[in-house]
């Protein structure tokens, strides 16, 4: 028997206009999806931003329940920042700044909530979270403390 095999191929590749013809396709599509990307990462930031303030809530609510003690989420408009601190602002847990274009204001709630040792709030009520393109609803219930946030 002949162990030696001889491999016959009629393949030829490709050619450098097909090659080019799928690479030029390639960076149409590439350059066409980077031109969405600002418009995308704005709309990201700003719900990155909410979520991130619910998240702070709960921090500051949590710590409440867990040091026994009152707790303060104060936003100031003016310096476009908000705080979390202890009763009587003897230490700060958390300071975020809030970005240019997102503007809170006060809805049935002012903008500033206690949460008790137990983490109650102190009132319910809403914010406004308003954007370039739409406006947002932070709703904060009474009881558990429940949040939540809708597209109004």
């Amino acid at each position: 028997m002949n162990n030696e095999m001889t491999i016959t191929s009629d393949e030829q590749g490709y050619t450098l206009s097909e090659m080019l013809l799928v690479l030029s396709i390639f960076m149409l599509i590439v350059s066409l999806s980077v031109g969405f990307l600002p418009g995308f990462s704005k709309s990201m930031e700003k719900q990155l931003f909410m979520d991130q303030m619910i998240d702070d809530l709960h921090y500051i609510q949590h710590y409440a329940m867990t040091h026994n003690m009152k707790t303060i989420f104060s936003i100031d408009t003016k310096n476009k920042k908000y705080y979390g601190f202890t009763d009587f602002k003897e230490k700060i847990l958390i300071q975020r700044s809030i970005p240019n274009d997102i503007k809170i204001d006060k809805g049935s709630l002012n903008l500033e909530i206690t949460f008790y040792q137990e983490g109650v709030p102190k009132m319910s009520g809403t914010w406004l979270i308003r954007t370039k393109n739409s406006v947002n609803k932070l709703t904060i219930y009474l009881g558990a403390g429940r949040m939540k946030i809708e597209k109004l």
